[in-house]
């Protein structure tokens, strides 16, 4: 619950429940040969320790961490993790099951659990002000004036005002007038899987504000086994972004009628996703690279016209003999273990 909302009673028994499944279900406190696999652990032990006194290294080298600070060394280091992270995770390198791996289509948000802010202020108020209430005042401000004047020995210092009782806020504004003035460039804190999360929320917000979905079809070519593989790719690289998708068992040639799957397609499309004819937004077009160069340049122009300015897919990586006929025929783009989920 905490990226969305206060724990409550059940999900805090749940996490506690956790540690103590594995604890005494699960054994892991009592491996079979614990000095046979530690070989593992000490080795990342050992390869972490290298790298820390690498960073440790650098940053001494730099002037200290002050001066490293101020030159953005730290935040542009964790930048550039973070843009690796975000790149691994558009690419489906990483996974993030139910974010950008199999999303939930059905899932709904959990209610908030809502918290009456100025009334626990005012209770955390009060226990400091009863707290502070038995303290002797002339002895916290003789430690405060000693803060205030010390050039050495802070921390000792510091250490004593707040044992007397002095607040973090009363020991900065003592501070404040021997601290040089520093600014620094923060750390912005990101969760992992927010811009995914952003792109359900800006579906969810198109839908409120049009009342309906992007519908896409699925021009499914051929039996299940052909097109399958690629249709259900499709499928769960476009519900990341929780855009309606419609499945069909693929289109098949009449016995008496060669390229009649086309027509058929076309047909499909032309429908709409509903009673009611609604367009679809876009189309994937789903088989193997062995039918591709007779279905997409007969069908890929068809579709395209149908759609208008919506957006035509092939699912899979084109050759690149072949990439420049497709695009040619009106394929936009193609959906594949290589492509951008995110973009």
């Amino acid at each position: 619950d905490a990226t969305v909302r206060k724990g409550d009673e059940f999900s805090r028994r749940i996490a506690r429940n956790v540690h103590i499944m594995l604890q005494e279900e699960f054994g892991m406190l009592r491996p079979i040969d614990p000095a046979g696999g530690s070989w593992g652990i000490e080795a990342l032990t050992k390869e972490m320790a290298e790298k820390i006194w690498g960073e440790f290294q650098k940053i001494e080298s730099l002037g200290g961490i002050l001066k490293a600070l101020k030159e953005e060394y730290p935040q542009q280091q964790i930048l550039e993790i973070l843009k690796q992270r975000f790149k691994a995770l558009d690419l489906r390198k990483d996974s993030a099951v139910g974010t950008n791996m199999y999303p939930n289509m059905t899932e709904e948000l959990l209610d908030p659990r809502p918290e009456d802010v100025p009334a626990l202020k005012k209770e955390l108020s009060e226990g400091v002000e009863k707290y502070r209430a038995d303290m002797d005042k002339d002895f916290l401000k003789e430690k405060l004036e000693e803060l205030k004047a010390a050039d050495t020995d802070i921390v000792e210092k510091a250490i004593a005002a707040f044992s007397a009782g002095a607040t973090i806020s009363e020991v900065r504004t003592a501070r404040a007038a021997k601290a040089d003035s520093i600014e620094v460039r923060k750390i912005y804190a990101h969760r992992w899987t927010e811009r995914f999360e952003k792109l359900r929320f800006d579906t969810q917000a198109f839908k409120k504000e049009t009342g309906k979905n992007v519908e896409i079809f699925l021009a499914n070519m051929g039996p299940i086994p052909q097109h399958k593989a690629r249709a259900d790719f499709s499928t769960s690289f476009l519900q990341v972004g929780e855009f309606s998708v419609h499945l069909n068992n693929g289109f098949q040639d009449d016995e008496d009628k060669p390229g009649s799957r086309w027509d058929k397609c076309v047909e499909a499309l032309k429908a709409g996703c509903d009673d009611k004819g609604t367009p679809y937004d876009c189309a994937v077009i789903c088989s193997t690279d062995a039918t591709y160069p007779e279905d997409v340049p007969a069908l890929a122009p068809r579709l395209k016209e149908v759609l208008g300015k919506g957006t035509l897919f092939l699912a899979g990586a084109a050759p690149k003999d072949m990439e420049a006929v497709y695009r040619e025929a009106g394929i936009d783009e193609f959906i594949s273990v290589k492509a951008n989920c995110y973009d």
